[in-house]
């Protein structure tokens, strides 16, 4: 990756006895291609932090859906912040209409996830295709959208979202089960997948829009 510095140092030794290190003329160097500026660690981090609290939200809306919590609307609106939080987060690099648009992807997510929760909770297998095919739907138009200024694969994008769903429904499943092991594994993995996709889309930006962190 472009953002990692790579320093390889190459000694070449002369004579069959050396006391000490000796470097030889033909030793190079490769020096970094750029230093990782500030703004760029600010943006990684909290893009890091957003989508992290965004699959521990999800988790708890989860638990409190499938367990008929009283704060169930609670967690609902904590992970409706978490979406318009998102959306600001790219608003400097991509305007207005992106914010709402992300915004709005996400708030979708959170009403289809509560479908796909209460269609496994009835067990009704049709119910649930249905509720699945409009939720991973809804994943590739948020893929087509993250991949509309041209410095993010689409289907790459297609591949890490789907992938998310299918985490996520294995914490809805085996929330269900009462497997707690299972459960809070695919918990975990989520995480540390969000947490690369973060990284991704961070990576888009900074490529996109270099100038904006020189500093």
């Amino acid at each position: 990756m472009k953002n990692i510095i790579i320093i390889s140092i190459l000694i070449m030794f002369n004579g069959a006895s050396i006391i000490g290190v000796t470097c030889a003329e033909d030793t190079k160097a490769v020096m970094p291609d750029r230093v990782i500026s500030k703004s760029e660690v600010e943006l990684r981090l909290t893009m890091r932090k957003l989508w992290e609290s965004n699959t521990t939200l999800m988790r708890n809306y989860i638990v409190a859906e499938i367990k008929d919590h009283k704060d169930v609307e609670e967690a609902r609106e904590k992970l409706l912040k978490n979406a318009g939080d998102l959306g600001v987060s790219i608003q400097p690099y991509y305007g207005y209409w992106a914010r709402a648009a992300l915004t709005g992807f996400l708030k979708k997510d959170v009403a289809l996830t509560s479908e796909v929760i209460k269609a496994a909770k009835r067990g009704k297998k049709k119910d649930m295709d249905w509720a699945k095919k409009k939720w991973y739907a809804n994943a590739f138009l948020l893929a087509g959208f993250l991949s509309i200024p041209n410095n993010q694969d689409m289907k790459d994008l297609k591949d890490m979202l789907y992938k998310h769903l299918d985490l996520v429904m294995g914490e809805i499943e085996a929330m269900l089960g009462e497997d707690g092991a299972k459960d809070l594994d695919y918990y975990e993995r989520d995480r540390a997948h969000m947490l690369m996709f973060s990284d991704v889309l961070t990576d888009g930006i900074i490529e996109q829009f270099p100038y904006k962190f020189k500093e």
